[in-house]
């Protein structure tokens, strides 16, 4: 009994699935037609649109071709005039901004030129380019590769660089002007008092300073008589305020004047201008040169001027690092760097003519710091 109704139940088991089989066919089978109608409307669909569209282009183009004809001749060469002016104008207005564009292009490359050519003019002026003579050689004082080696400095060939010089002004006009110039007779006293000294070597070191500042007084009232004598009273009110400043470098053993600028104390430009060059001294060497008075006391670059101007000698010396050894400086090594006051106290000041007769100590350092500084160390 029990196997019989485990029969019947799967034979009811096995009729169900193959129901459910045949039903899913069915589905399938539907599912199958029903996606095949909506293809054929959808292709049934475009087909239509695609006709209706080529309907309507055929209708306007027909429109078109009717209302062509009944334009009038004139009408139709008058819109494809203003067709080809428009066409044209369009053309005029691309070439017009090309042009532009161009145009602008160049301005501005022009102006970067223009710009770097400023500034290498500008830096090349800063550069001292001054050729200097110094017992009958010539070398150019200019920055060199090597800042390191003094000897670079010099020019071993004994060639000036060839400069164009500018053609003198011609015309009244330019007569005037050179009349009106300021007439300034600038004396080299460096090469004045250098023969004196020379020949006067092995005299008494005292004396031998005196007559030397007793010569750089005399030149100076001579180059003030001879401007005096040559310009206008407002010119000479305006030169007798000025004060030379001169640098003078070391090199080798022997002096020689590097630049002579005539100052103004009342203007704060012109003051600024030898703190400038001092600085720019000590930097072109790269840092191995010192500014120092004719005291051999080391001076600052921002209180140079009213240093040189305060003791009367108007005069900075500029010692480089090889020349050092060279100089007998009034203390001991490192002993130059203090105050001027400190030093002022161990030495005597070279640049009064009117002073007292010092002790004999005083009067050997005198003499022996001008002959290191106008012939060199023994």
């Amino acid at each position: 009994m029990n196997q019989g109704q485990v029969e019947s139940g799967e034979q009811q088991q096995t009729q169900l699935a193959v129901q459910g089989e045949q039903e899913r066919e069915r589905l399938a089978k539907e599912e199958r037609q029903r996606q095949v109608e909506e293809a054929d409307r959808a292709e049934k669909q475009r087909q239509a649109e695609e006709a209706e569209r080529k309907r309507e282009a055929e209708v306007e183009r027909k429109q078109a071709e009717e209302d062509r004809e009944r334009l009038p001749e004139e009408e139709r060469r008058r819109l494809a005039e203003q067709k080809r002016e428009r066409q044209t104008e369009e053309k005029r207005q691309t070439e017009e901004k090309r042009q532009t564009e161009e145009k602008r292009q160049t301005e501005e490359k022009r102006q970067t030129e223009e710009k770097k050519q400023t500034e290498q003019a500008q830096f090349d002026a800063d550069d001292i380019q001054e050729t200097h003579t110094s017992k009958g050689q010539k070398y150019l004082a200019k920055a060199q590769s090597d800042r390191a080696s003094l000897a670079s400095l010099w020019n071993l060939d004994g060639k000036r660089p060839y400069k164009r010089k500018p053609k003198p002004p011609r015309g009244i006009g330019a007569a005037r002007k050179e009349n009106d110039r300021k007439r300034i007779t600038q004396i080299n006293l460096g090469e004045a008092i250098e023969p004196v000294i020379q020949g006067q070597a092995e005299k008494d070191q005292v004396e031998l300073g005196m007559q030397t500042y007793t010569l750089l007084n005399n030149a100076n009232s001579l180059a003030i008589d001879a401007a005096d004598s040559a310009t206008p009273y407002s010119d000479q009110q305006a030169d007798a305020q000025k004060v030379p400043i001169n640098f003078k470098i070391c090199e080798r053993g022997a002096w020689r004047p590097e630049l002579t600028l005539l100052v103004d104390p009342s203007e704060p430009l012109a003051v600024e201008e030898v703190k400038r060059r001092a600085i720019k001294y000590m930097r072109k060497y790269g840092g191995g040169i010192q500014i120092y008075d004719t005291n051999f006391r080391k001076l600052k670059p921002q209180t140079c001027f009213e240093d040189v101007t305060a003791d009367g000698t108007n005069t900075i010396l500029l010692i480089p690092e090889s020349e050092r050894d060279g100089i007998e400086f009034p203390d001991a090594p490192g002993m130059h760097n203090e105050s001027q006051a400190e030093s002022a106290a161990s030495q005597p000041n070279l640049a009064s003519n009117s002073r007292v007769e010092q002790d004999d100590e005083r009067a050997r350092k005198m003499g022996r710091t001008w002959r290191n500084a106008y012939r060199g160390p023994r």
